[in-house]
């Protein structure tokens, strides 16, 4: 292994450390709350299965943090033990957090891959930022884990995150999107956000893609998920994570069973949060591509062929996607408000205050239907709620009018406000003779 000599942060970290050998002390006591924040704990309840599930976590040995090990879940209860500490002021749990912190930072260059390092680094960031440990040396070492140090397979974690269109470079989005925003370097941050954003709207950043581009909607044009409306075959392939989909085999339906596209909204949803939270959101991004591609696996999918929603790990997802979206998929899992590969605890997304709620009236004319997911008549105010026009043998869907003005047989609309839309359909004999 080695460590990469230059790179756009590189006098940054030359003061860090010059600094760092001087004295390891604090450089800022205020809590940016990257991830959650103490003034918005305090408002939570300290019982419920979502407190009883992070209090678990951070009861559990946090003595051997290990970032060369993509599968090590220290990481996750030390920044469990950050949130009990932040609800409670119990000191204990902060002195996990600062012990796991000063052990990676003092141990310098880990073993492992890039992968290890994404999935591993950024919670201990995010679990810094909360119990207001802001030592020097721990900086300059997660800004080495960023850009400096060179992994096993040969490259930087910045530099990983630029070429994996997959989850190698969604776990990095996720981590350093931590890193950064709890060394508060916004320009860093905008950066990854900003080629991420890209590389959703094309044209590609600089993302290496594999030979096998079947799954995407057009391969002269790259995307990391397919865009809106996408349908190849006669298949919709909306939302399509297309460099992880192609783990279970080339294009087909059904497609080849796969929980590759899990583990790239696991990175992709650790990251929209953190950026949402610095004020650069990207919730939205694409025509909301982080729902649409959740939307295609936990919904399209799953009652298409089953088999394709959250299961495991992933299922820490659902309460974060709800937030963001007024989705209601958490249901009862058992891991619901537990962790996954760098984060997790929806114990965070819980609010205190009920949101308003908008009520949504769909109207069609002529022969058709409206599918409405979620289903309801009211939704909670920021609810993305998709509309896919069905018409009726001997029917087409024409377009949407109301408070709404496309053409696209699916859409999507925020509730941010009453909606009265009107979904209209012709028969296929008056538009050819609409057309001639």
């Amino acid at each position: 292994m080695k460590i990469a000599k230059s790179n756009n942060r590189w006098s940054l970290l030359v003061t860090l450390t010059f600094v760092g050998v001087i004295a390891s002390a604090p450089y800022s006591i205020a809590q940016k709350g990257v991830w959650t924040s103490a003034a918005e704990l305090a408002q939570l309840p300290t019982s419920g299965p979502a407190w009883e599930a992070v209090l678990e976590g951070a009861n559990q040995d946090c003595s051997l943090p290990d970032v060369s090990n993509q599968d090590d879940n220290t990481n996750a209860y030390v920044l469990a033990a950050a949130v009990v500490y932040a609800r409670t002021g119990d000191t204990i749990y902060k002195d996990k957090v600062v012990a796991a912190c000063e052990q990676l930072a003092t141990g310098g260059l880990p073993e492992g891959s890039t992968l290890a390092w994404s999935r591993e680094a950024g919670a201990y960031a995010l679990a810094a930022d909360l119990v207001e440990y802001k030592d020097l040396v721990f900086a300059t070492w997660l800004l080495k884990m960023a850009e400096i140090y060179v992994a096993d397979d040969d490259r930087t974690m910045r530099e990983m995150f630029e070429k994996r269109p997959n989850n190698w470079g969604a776990h990095a989005f996720g981590s350093l999107c931590a890193i950064y925003a709890y060394i508060e370097d916004t320009t860093a941050l905008r950066e990854v956000r900003d080629y991420w954003i890209q590389g959703l709207r094309g044209p590609n950043p600089g993302f290496k893609y594999g030979n096998d581009l079947s799954w995407h909607a057009d391969p002269d044009s790259l995307r990391l998920i397919n865009p809106k409306g996408a349908i190849k075959n006669g298949m919709i392939i909306d939302g399509v994570i297309p460099d992880d989909l192609r783990r279970g085999g080339s294009f087909r339906s059904p497609p080849g069973q796969t929980e590759y596209p899990y583990e790239f909204l696991q990175g992709v949803i650790m990251a929209a949060r953190i950026l949402d939270r610095a004020g650069m959101p990207i919730w939205a991004a694409g025509d909301s591509a982080i729902y649409r591609a959740a939307q295609c696996l936990q919904i399209r999918f799953e009652n298409a062929y089953g088999g394709w929603a959250a299961s495991g790990d992933d299922e820490w997802m659902l309460p974060f996607l709800d937030q963001a979206y007024g989705t209601q998929w958490s249901g009862d899992q058992s891991r619901l408000w537990k962790h996954g590969k760098n984060t997790g605890w929806g114990y965070v997304t819980l609010t205190p205050a009920p949101l308003p709620r908008y009520t949504l009236q769909v109207n069609v004319v002529g022969g058709g239907d409206v599918i409405i997911d979620p289903p309801g008549a009211t939704y909670k105010q920021g609810t993305v709620v998709w509309l896919t026009a069905d018409p009726d043998a001997g029917w087409k869907f024409d377009d949407w009018s109301g408070e709404v003005n496309d053409s696209t047989k699916e859409m999507t609309v925020t509730m941010d406000s009453n909606k009265s839309i009107i979904a209209t359909f012709i028969k296929l004999s008056d538009k050819k003779k609409i057309e001639q």
